[in-house]
């Protein structure tokens, strides 16, 4: 069975880890405030033309900054924990034939299912969430866990982009502007890497105990197989500047289903 526990001890990891590699997570911040604002100078009002751009500039660059910032440090979480997940998550090791990977099905228990004048209480409910699915090599838990995170740069500082004169700060109050809306802005950046990362491991986890979950109902007689088939022609041509010999095609010609028979059931464990 799946190990659940392992999960919430990765969480509590995450946690302490991040909130360690966090305690300088300003330095982007510092560093963009620096680069961009110039000397002190006369304190006047901010326009509402100065105060829209401002705000623009900072909200995009406190908002990019905090992203790769975040995304950073969890990326470098996974790497220190690589070795477990890769232990964790053996999606390898549930292929089916020839490249298959296996339906992903949900459990719901005691559902309760409303429509307009009838209310239904399932004691449990099953889903074919998504179907079975050729690929050509087997995902690993990298697949779900970096995507919607910057971490193509990790090895250096957030790059700073250019940003033109007239959308700088130009006194000191709007240096003060600037920095507050860079500071809030950073901090949501950081926050959205948060939830993506987050909802990566959910996606992982209901994708990996999903599967598994196939083959436990499979084996009780509750769903059948995908069926697989293969073909292989000699010679091939999809179009006049293409030769294919010896081309083996493989389709899934029908998917897994339900099996509405309940006598045809072994009994399931509770």
């Amino acid at each position: 069975m799946f190990a659940k526990g392992w999960i919430a001890v990765l969480l509590a990891g995450i946690s302490a880890a991040a909130l360690a590699s966090g305690q300088g997570s300003t330095s982007s911040v510092d560093r963009i405030s620096a680069e961009l604002t110039g000397p002190s100078g006369q304190e006047e009002s901010i326009s509402v033309v100065r105060e829209t751009a401002l705000r623009e500039t900072a909200s995009t660059l406190g908002a990019r900054a905090g992203l790769h910032d975040r995304s950073c440090e969890l990326a470098e979480v996974l790497r220190k924990r690589s070795e477990d997940m890769d232990r964790q998550f053996r999606f390898n090791s549930l292929m089916m034939g020839r490249g298959m990977l296996p339906p992903v099905i949900s459990e719901a228990r005691d559902a309760v299912l409303m429509e307009r004048n009838v209310m239904r209480i399932a004691s449990r409910a099953y889903r074919i969430d998504e179907p079975a699915m050729l690929v050509d090599v087997p995902p690993t838990w990298r697949n779900w866990m970096y995507v919607g995170l910057t971490v193509e740069s990790c090895d250096k500082p957030f790059k700073i982009p250019e940003v033109a004169h007239q959308l700088r700060p130009q006194n000191d109050k709007e240096r003060a502007f600037f920095n507050s809306v860079l500071q809030a802005s950073y901090k949501a950046g950081r926050e959205q890497a948060q939830q993506v990362f987050d909802a990566n491991l959910a996606r992982l986890v209901r994708t990996y105990q999903g599967m598994r979950r196939y083959f436990e109902l499979y084996e009780r007689g509750m769903v059948s197989a995908p069926v697989l088939i293969s073909e292989t022609e000699v010679v091939a041509m999809d179009d006049p500047n293409t030769l294919l010999v010896g081309n083996t095609v493989i389709r899934i010609t029908a998917g897994a289903a339900f099996v509405q028979k309940p006598e045809q059931w072994k009994p399931l464990a509770q």
